[in-house]
């Protein structure tokens, strides 16, 4: 293990599986993420081209979790050149800022044979309380099963070879997708963790810059000034309305079926939430680069190289393929 850590600066803990005790979806959580299957309407967007790449921009038309309206939810799709049909890696964003992650993911998995569909996040949202945060995380969720729905239509894709893959806040939605999503046969969740009301209450995203106001410190900041709380009742609150937690998903979740990367030094999502998520998913193929989030950059292209391996020897394990 010293030796692993001086050569690369990480940890790599791979497991010999054997039979996971999974438990069974909470009913009440699975029965509000249901719903009938019907055609999605959508269209090709008209975007200038910013790449050389073959990449089809789609808004898909979804409807509003518990309320008579839809709305937009633009994907980009990369699709390599393939005289048969793609897997397919699903990749889900970090919460702010630019593609620049995600089309470095799609980039790559371009050139090993594999598309990638990125999800792009939601807009003019900044729930500060668990009420909001848990429609917000239901909506989340109901959108990325619509946008499997969409893609297990489409004639380009192997279906039976679809992927999830996030970043920062984008981990613990890959990691709901795969919990919820049975089509969905492998995930990788980078800079990962689990419990919002820990990851919300103590998060030091944009400490550093006090004037950054779209911050996760910046909204707790002024929700518990505005509301005269400590920052345990706040983190009490969130717990209490939170319900569509990774958490609550992760003894669902196959571990042979995902790898989680966390960051040891990591403030933004703290470590011990990726530990948390560790231990309630039975220990799945974990590393643990020594970086914060940040820094985690350095890494950048171990963890792709890391992801698109496990992906590829996960979807061997079912049936042959490589590229």
């Amino acid at each position: 293990m010293p030796i692993v850590f001086l050569a690369t600066g990480c940890f790599h803990f791979k497991v010999k599986y054997k039979e996971a005790n999974l438990w069974p979806i909470p009913p009440a959580l699975k029965a509000e993420l249901t719903y009938p299957l019907v055609p999605i309407e959508w269209f090709e967007r008209t975007d200038p081209p910013e790449t050389n790449y073959r990449v089809l921009k789609v808004s898909l038309m979804l409807p509003v979790a518990d309320a008579p309206k839809s709305k937009l939810q633009d994907i980009d799709c990369y699709l390599p050149p393939s005289t048969g049909k793609l897997p397919v890696i699903v990749d889900f964003p970090i919460s702010g800022g630019t593609y620049f992650i995600d089309e470095s993911f799609a980039k790559f998995f371009y050139s090993k044979g594999i598309a990638t569909v990125i999800v792009y996040r939601e807009l003019n949202h900044s729930p500060n309380d668990g009420e909001k945060i848990n429609a917000l995380i239901k909506q989340s969720i109901l959108d990325n099963k619509r946008v499997i729905d969409w893609i297990t239509s489409r004639g380009e894709f192997d279906t039976t070879r679809i992927a999830a893959l996030g970043t920062s806040l984008g981990s613990l939605k890959a990691v709901n997708a795969i919990g919820i999503d049975k089509r969905i046969s492998a995930a990788v969740a980078v800079l990962t963790g689990c419990n919002l009301a820990d990851i919300l209450a103590n998060s030091k995203e944009g400490a550093w810059h006090r004037a950054h106001t779209n911050s996760v410190t910046a909204h707790r900041e002024t929700y518990m000034r505005e509301h005269h709380m400590t920052r345990k009742e706040f983190q009490a609150e969130l717990k209490r309305d939170i319900k569509f937690d990774p958490c609550f998903l992760a003894s669902s979740i196959e571990p042979k079926k995902v790898l989680l990367i966390i960051g040891l030094c990591d403030t933004v999502v703290p470590t011990r939430t990726g530990r948390e998520l560790r231990r309630k998913m039975q220990y799945p193929e974990t590393i643990y680069i020594v970086s914060g989030h940040y820094t985690a950059l350095v890494y950048w292209y171990y963890i792709r190289w890391q992801a698109q391996k496990f992906i590829v020897k996960t979807w061997n394990k079912d049936a042959h393929y490589a590229h």
